[in-house]
């Protein structure tokens, strides 16, 4: 080896070494920004993502996911970024508090003691949040707040939910937000300054106009009192099955409103006629008012929406209702499957299904709900169905019962599922038990009985119902309950015999109890009132036609007489009433007197080709006679 060679060597090594340290550098430099690209990439992919969210927390602290412990070791970012491809229980507890929640549109501000779930839409499930919509985003979104639908574009607001889920509050600092009840089906929108709650059964209750300082804004983790302003509640009425070209009648009176409060009815979707146009808007009679009138002149399904607005200005919630019209709507529908569409009772059990008061139960042998219309109602069942119709408040937690220490009834403690209702029931006096102290919860209930537990409910008062002699062939006009069977007369609350009894001890079943409170719940306690009997004939043989439908309408023709078609055509009114003929073909119903009425008949599909067109009186009752040819 030369000597010049050995010189060189550890030069060549030192060059060798810097080039390798040059390569080494491009290529961490090249591997820095290859993993920095990447993560852009990532992030970016994650934040056009709708179920990728930001958690903020504060340094040194930390948030439990899923039951495990979480802590924050950017102590100097205080942030963390999390993809959640399942969903993700969240929990803040009192040992962290500010934490920050960002979707791709909205951030929220999270107070400590808070549980929350991501998935695809953020899911409150107790807690408060202070939600805020991002500058200059206008994208749609959702926010789960138990049973509510929470959806927005560009608002502020805050929300909060107890652990029970008793308990739900949203309120509107700016914008507008959406909330729906998808167990209820309300829905209303609420402006800057607004706010609204529910009940617990989900009911959205009224919007309510606020101001909150600073002091009160409960996402600095100070506890927040909410007082209720009573507001008026729209409330639409049901929806209504109705023959085409007829006038119908829009009912608004059940909701809750002052004199001057302002109805504003409007069409929301109508139907579409022969030629493909679709009906968008309809004539009132008038508008603004309580019931107003229309007349449709397209077969088919009319939404409209009710929103009242009080003398100050202030909003109610928006209620909807169906109108269906033409005669293959009048076909009542099945709910449950012993209670087909033929069943005298079908309307009535339908409409307190669509009210969330008689629900059915399960049935183990065939896995189906059932209403069982033929079971007997007992006790405990009148109790519970009549506070959950009347919406009553008052109904006491076990907790509150444990606490008063005695016992309601010998036969009935405090931890019997029934328990509220029979303790509410005897504080309000709508029972009193037996003289040996017990209730005997199981015991069927009769028809007086019934009759007398539903008018305290209701607060009635039955003096005005004194009548001469026996309300019917069957009850003694000196009975304790003779009152209550007048009060029934007078309002066709329930469907006597072929004889004319009512047999005031028949213990009632559920099916007739649906009937009582459904007719109940569709009379005018102001009218003066008389009856019409009819029977329905085959117009050939003569026989007579039993489960054949009446409707009764209002008749609009002045110049009609009795008996008669009038003096030329007659029009059709608003629909009264619908009942069907018993099995010797008769009905008998109460109705308003100093009003003519326009009757008729279909059975199997086939119409009445005479239509009656009468009146009734006080005194007497009036007679008629239909007939159908088939």
């Amino acid at each position: 080896m030369k000597k010049n060679e050995i010189r060189i060597r550890p030069f060549r090594y030192i060059l060798q070494m810097i080039t390798y340290k040059k390569m080494l550098k491009k290529l961490l430099v090249l591997f820095s920004v290859s993993l920095f690209a990447a993560f852009l990439v990532m992030t970016a992919k994650a934040q056009d993502a709708d179920n990728v969210f930001y958690y903020l927390i504060p340094p040194q602290k930390s948030i439990t996911i899923n039951g495990e412990r979480v802590t924050n070791n950017l102590a100097t970012k205080g942030k963390m970024l999390f993809l959640n491809v399942v969903p993700e229980k969240v929990t803040v507890d009192k040992s962290t508090s500010g934490v920050r929640v960002i979707s791709k549109n909205y951030h929220i501000d999270v107070n400590k003691d808070v549980q929350f779930i991501l998935t695809e839409q953020f899911q409150l499930t107790a807690g408060s949040v202070h939600v805020i919509t991002k500058d200059g985003s206008t994208a749609p979104e959702t926010i789960l707040l138990g049973n509510l639908s929470i959806q927005f574009q560009s608002a502020d607001f805050l929300l909060f939910i107890s652990g029970d889920q008793s308990q739900k509050i949203l309120k509107v600092l700016e914008g507008d937000v959406t909330i729906e009840s998808t167990q209820s089906e309300q829905k209303t929108i609420l402006k800057s300054q607004q706010m609204t709650s529910t009940d617990a059964t989900g009911k959205i209750l009224v919007p309510v106009g606020f101001e909150m300082s600073p002091e009160q804004q409960w996402w600095t983790g100070k506890e927040y009192q909410v007082d209720f302003v009573k507001l008026p509640v729209a409330n639409a009425g049901e929806d209504q099955r109705v023959l085409g070209s007829i006038a119908v009648v829009l009912e608004g009176s059940r909701s809750t409103f002052e004199t001057g409060d302002i109805f504003e009815w409007s069409l929301v979707k109508g139907p579409t006629d022969s030629q493909g146009v679709q009906v968008k808007e309809v004539a009132f009679d008038s508008t603004n008012i309580v019931k107003p009138l229309f007349t449709p002149t397209v077969e088919g399904e009319y939404r409209f929406s009710l929103q009242i607005t009080n003398q100050q200005g202030e909003k109610s919630n928006v209620d909807l209702v169906t109108i269906y019209v033409g005669k293959r709507y009048l076909k009542p529908i099945v709910i449950f499957p012993d209670v087909p569409a033929d069943h005298p009772n079908n309307i009535a059990i339908s409409y307190l299904y669509k009210k969330n008061v008689m629900t059915g139960s399960d049935d183990a042998a065939t896995g189906k709900r059932l209403f069982r219309p033929e079971e007997k109602l007992n006790r405990v069942e009148i109790l519970k169905t009549i506070f959950v119709l009347l919406g009553n408040e008052d109904i006491p937690t076990e907790e509150e019962l444990q606490a008063l220490g005695d016992d309601i009834f010998l036969d009935v403690k405090s931890n019997h599922w029934f328990a509220p209702y029979v303790y509410l029931g005897k504080k309000t006096g709508l029972i009193t038990g037996h003289p040996d102290g017990s209730y005997r919860p199981a015991d069927p209930v009769n028809l007086v009985e019934a009759l007398k537990i539903i008018t305290k409910a209701y607060k009635l008062s039955l003096e005005p119902y004194k009548g001469v002699g026996r309300p019917y062939p069957d009850a003694e006009g000196d009975a304790w309950y003779s009152l209550l069977l007048f009060f029934a007369k007078t309002y066709n609350l329930v469907d006597m015999d072929s004889l004319g009894n009512i047999h005031p001890d028949q213990d009632l079943t559920r099916g007739m109890f649906a009937e009582i409170i459904y007719r109940l719940d569709n009379v005018n306690f102001l009218e003066k009132r008389g009856y019409l009997m009819g029977t329905v004939r085959n117009a050939s043989t003569k026989a007579v036609i039993n489960a054949a439908e009446v409707f009764i309408y209002e008749a609009l023709d002045s110049g009609a007489t009795n008996g008669s078609e009038g003096d030329g055509f007659v029009k059709k009114g608003d629909l009264k009433l619908k009942t069907k003929t018993k099995q010797d073909g008769s009905f008998t119903v109460s109705l308003p007197t100093r009003t003519k009425y326009y009757i008729e008949v279909i059975s199997n599909d086939k119409v009445s080709e005479k239509k009656i067109v009468t009146e009734v009186t006080e005194d007497k009752a009036t007679v008629i006679e239909l007939e159908i040819k088939q």
